[in-house]
């Protein structure tokens, strides 16, 4: 397979965007300091929300960064990871606190407001597959697979050990 270079379009996407008087807060609800928890999706990391977290920010969130540099590990590692940010989170601002996950991110941020639904304000999911997650192209779902293999061979991790995870998910 080619290798694929970047979209041509996304230079001029981003520069439409940073213009734009919403990117810049006018028009749109201000967040009165609420706190939100930004949680990126699979095979990416906190800098791919970057430009979402500083609009948040200029429009009066709290936006906080997940603390995941490459989302690639078990459901269930990441999940836990999360759960300890959230309460870092809380031992600050005892605010319930919004999720805002992207793609696989927003299958964590479902799974952690099941288990903590006392500090979960909403979730909030951008493309997110949550109907059904292997709702996904042929590519992810080859790098997928790449993924849960290092995760067997690098952690010891089966899948089985995601089961609750699954069962979590499928949880209205």
């Amino acid at each position: 397979m080619p290798m694929r270079l970047p979209d041509p379009l996304a230079l001029r996407e981003l520069t439409a965007l940073l213009r734009d008087p919403v990117f810049r807060g006018r028009g749109v609800p201000h967040g009165d300091g609420r706190p939100v928890l930004l949680v990126p999706g699979f095979l990416s990391g906190d800098w791919a929300l970057t430009v979402l977290r500083t609009w948040l920010q200029r429009i009066g969130y709290h936006a906080y960064v997940s603390g995941i540099y490459f989302n690639v590990r078990a459901s269930e590692h990441m999940v836990a990871g999360l759960r300890h940010r959230l309460a870092e989170i809380q031992a600050t601002d005892p605010a319930r606190v919004t999720l805002v996950g992207h793609s696989r991110g927003g299958l964590l941020a479902k799974v952690l407001a099941q288990r903590r639904p006392d500090a979960i304000e909403q979730v909030i999911a951008l493309g997110s597959p949550l109907a059904d997650q292997s709702d996904i192209t042929p590519l992810t779902q080859a790098a997928v697979g790449v993924v849960r293999t290092a995760n067997e061979i690098g952690f010891g991790l089966r899948m089985r050990q995601e089961g609750r995870f699954a069962y979590d998910l499928r949880q209205p």
